[in-house]
């Protein structure tokens, strides 16, 4: 939410919802680093890759959302440790290591979260209780 002046356009905000919901907020075709060559991140804030640009967090995936500047985020994550379960050889999913559910039909069931890690769990349709804990970027195990 802003209030004061809009950031896109030249004039003052009246809205009071968040800029991204408002019918204001620019298509990336439209923003100023739309066409620009690709970038490559460099600086990370608490492990969240920040533009190259702009400066502003990356929210989407492969463009920035705000200035619609390009990215390639060289970083390659840890791998999770997964109990209870593996992930396929691709490794574009999971499967229960009790009865061989894949992880689409597991139910979600609780998210730890720490400095240096955090953890998703999920059961089974077997019973089964899985647990992915990852590595926060700049952690060790």
């Amino acid at each position: 939410m802003m209030n004061g002046k809009c950031q896109w356009h030249n004039r003052d905000c009246d809205h009071n919802i968040d800029c991204l919901e408002c019918e204001l907020f620019p298509d990336n075709e439209d923003k100023q680093n739309f066409t620009a060559a690709p970038k490559t991140v460099k600086v990370y804030d608490y492990g969240c890759p920040m533009c190259p640009s702009c400066g502003e967090p990356l929210y989407e995936e492969g463009r920035c959302m705000l200035c619609g500047q390009r990215y390639i985020d060289e970083r390659k994550p840890e791998p999770p440790i997964i109990q209870g379960a593996h992930l396929s050889d691709d490794e574009s999913y999971a499967i229960c290591d009790k009865c061989g559910a894949t992880s689409n039909s597991w139910k979600f069931v609780a998210h730890g979260d720490g400095p240096m890690h955090y953890s998703n769990t999920y059961n089974c349709k077997c019973g089964q209780c899985i647990t992915f804990k990852y590595q926060r970027v700049g952690a060790t195990w």
